[in-house]
């Protein structure tokens, strides 16, 4: 009966051990292939990388945090520039437009770091779906899209001038091109939202600057007053020094009591004048005008203007010379002045 037992006993140590060893195997592979990532993060949201995780495994072709690569936290990381390393947000690169693998499912800076002063945000935090999110919450597929963080889609582009864009607001207008031109040039800037608001009306003091720059007239630096020595008392200090040599030169006149008026809109009339004054060009000699309603001291600066094709009118022969001209039209006088003097015969 003892040997009986005794069998049986060691019969049993041998099932139940193999069957604790299974036991103990099936925990450990849960443990080690059911990660925080695989195909979701651990925020449960659907991972942009195919697969970081943010145990110490990981499946697809992310990048894990226990991985050299891996930066950290979004913003946090050391890369900087445009060199194509892994950023920090899960896999998502900063080379490429698209890549897969360890550059993540779809790239949404096209080589903006995470750590430069045009990243918006953590790819995936906004509240559109479907594709990763790129900056700041709009998605790779949808309309709001433009491509590197930071970069108004609206926007034409860069222009010649160095750091300059072209503005947002112009395309299609009437004077794209002459606005264009100028912007290559760099005469002329816009506002710190991209745009250049080419109806607005343009001041005095705006038109003569943009009349000596476009000229390459210095303004006086180092005035002590506003006026800048000028005989007016009603101007700012970036406007004293750019009225001053204008008034020098006999390209500007004021009013009464020593007034310029720089903030009032100029007319039509003034800055064709001012224009033409500025590039050496004298008044035509004639009491009569081309346009019917153009009369008194304008009529020889608005013919010389005509006649060099700076100027057309408003259609029906008239001219509308006392309507506060735009930066539209002001852009396109200066452009056409432009041409006239680099092909005029010297």
């Amino acid at each position: 009966m003892r040997k009986k037992a005794l069998i049986y006993a060691v019969l049993m140590t041998l099932v139940i051990t193999p069957l604790q060893a299974v036991n103990a195997l099936t925990v450990t592979y849960d443990q080690g292939s059911t990660t925080s990532s695989g195909t979701t993060n651990t925020s449960g949201n659907t991972n942009t990388s195919g697969g970081v995780s943010s145990g110490t495994s990981y499946s697809g072709s992310g990048v894990g945090t226990n991985d050299p690569n891996y930066q950290g936290v979004p913003g946090a990381g050391s890369q900087t520039g445009s060199t194509g390393n892994i950023n920090t947000s899960g896999g998502v690169s900063s080379a490429g437009s698209t890549g897969t693998g360890s550059t993540g499912n779809t790239n949404t800076s096209g080589g903006v770091s995470t750590t430069d002063s045009d990243y918006k945000g953590v790819p995936g935090a906004g509240s559109e779906s479907g594709n990763p999110n790129t900056s700041g919450g709009v998605s790779t597929g949808g309309n709001g899209y433009d491509g590197v963080p930071g970069y108004d889609g609206r926007n034409p582009g860069p222009s010649q001038c160095s750091g300059h864009y072209y503005p947002k607001d112009i395309d299609g207008h009437w004077a794209e091109i002459y606005i264009r031109r100028l912007y290559d040039l760099c005469i002329l800037e816009g506002y710190n939202d991209g745009s250049f608001h080419p109806n607005q009306y343009v001041t005095r003091a705006e038109l003569t600057k943009m009349a000596l720059y476009a000229r390459g007239i210095k303004p006086n630096n180092g005035c002590y007053d506003n006026d800048c020595g000028s005989p007016f008392t009603d101007l700012d200090s970036w406007q004293g020094k750019w009225i001053r040599p204008a008034w020098d030169k006999g390209i500007v006149e004021g009013y009464t009591h020593n007034r310029f008026r720089p903030n009032n809109s100029i007319t039509r009339a003034e800055a064709v004048k001012v224009v033409l004054a500025t590039y050496g060009e004298g008044k035509e000699y004639t009491q009569k005008s081309f346009f019917k309603d153009v009369k008194g001291w304008s009529v020889g600066w608005i013919e010389r203007a005509h006649k060099i094709g700076l100027v057309q009118g408003i259609g029906n022969g008239n001219f509308d010379p006392n309507r506060p001209v735009t930066r539209a039209e002001a852009a396109k006088i200066i452009a056409k002045m432009m041409e006239h003097w680099d092909t005029r015969i010297r």
